[in-house]
């Protein structure tokens, strides 16, 4: 299927992929793809968008962070017809998100308009929390068993998912370079899995760092010019690496 302009990433669930595009000046959408076709099944119209943000999907619904500035705003769309179960504000300024990190219990988003995260009631939409972190865009929370994390500005928290409130952190130190994360975390057997821009090692290298979440210390890191969020699988790590991000390594978990 032919799309107006570069989709975010997407959401495969229940034969349907759903993408997130500008398609017209600051106009956003939200488009249903069958997955074996690739037919449009049904778009949602987002007008006066900042940016297009990717979705989420979650049990039968679509989750969307729509970005403009003192009108944003977190969607429920129904995932078959796309029509608007529930919005809810949320403070921004003009940034750009990840996607919602979303389970039964809730939604949970980066916003603020000096950076921190959210908390919704996924069947409502009604606000559970704000905790004030620090002022990036471009990471989302992370949700692994029953545990929510964040990671921005080289510090891994961990948060309440009823009130936001901070368990606790890890600070492993950060290279500032402008307000975007573009990475969040990955977890599997216990372990969370993140890349660190340090201010311990040389410039312009990474640390992949693996967490063991059970301890809160770090189980072990390595030194390479990674980039973005590592992928975890079968009891490896996969990052992307090198200068010009011509590689993927791969690491016993």
């Amino acid at each position: 299927t032919n799309l107006t302009s570069t989709p975010h990433q997407l959401a495969v669930s229940d034969g349907k992929v759903i993408a997130s595009l500008m398609i017209s000046g600051q106009d956003s959408a939200i488009i249903a793809l069958d997955s074996a076709t690739g037919g449009e099944l049904w778009r949602s119209i987002m007008k006066d968008a900042a940016y297009a943000n990717p979705p989420t999907w979650h049990n039968g619904s679509v989750f969307y962070q729509f970005s403009n500035h003192s009108n944003s705003q977190l969607y429920r769309l129904n995932g078959v017809t796309g029509t608007t179960l529930w919005q809810a504000p949320f403070a921004a300024q003009w940034d750009q998100y990840l996607a919602p990190a979303v389970d039964d219990t809730g939604v949970f988003v980066n916003g603020g308009t000096y950076g921190g995260i959210y908390g919704f009631n996924p069947n409502s939409g009604a606000q559970s929390f704000f905790t004030s972190l620090d002022q990036y865009e471009q990471w989302t929370p992370t949700l692994y068993e029953d545990g929510l994390y964040s990671f921005v500005k080289g510090i891994l928290r961990s948060h309440n998912k009823t009130n936001g409130a901070i368990f606790w952190s890890l600070d492993f130190g950060w290279n500032w370079s402008g307000y975007s994360m573009n990475r969040t975390t990955a977890c599997a057997d216990g372990l969370l899995f993140l890349i660190n821009d340090s201010v311990t090692i040389p410039a312009g290298d990474q640390e992949l760092i693996g967490v063991d979440l059970g301890t809160q210390t770090v189980a072990w890191k390595v030194q390479n010019r990674f980039t973005g969020t590592p992928a975890v699988a079968h009891e490896s790590v996969f990052a992307i690496s090198g200068s010009t991000k011509n590689s993927v390594r791969a690491y016993d978990a």
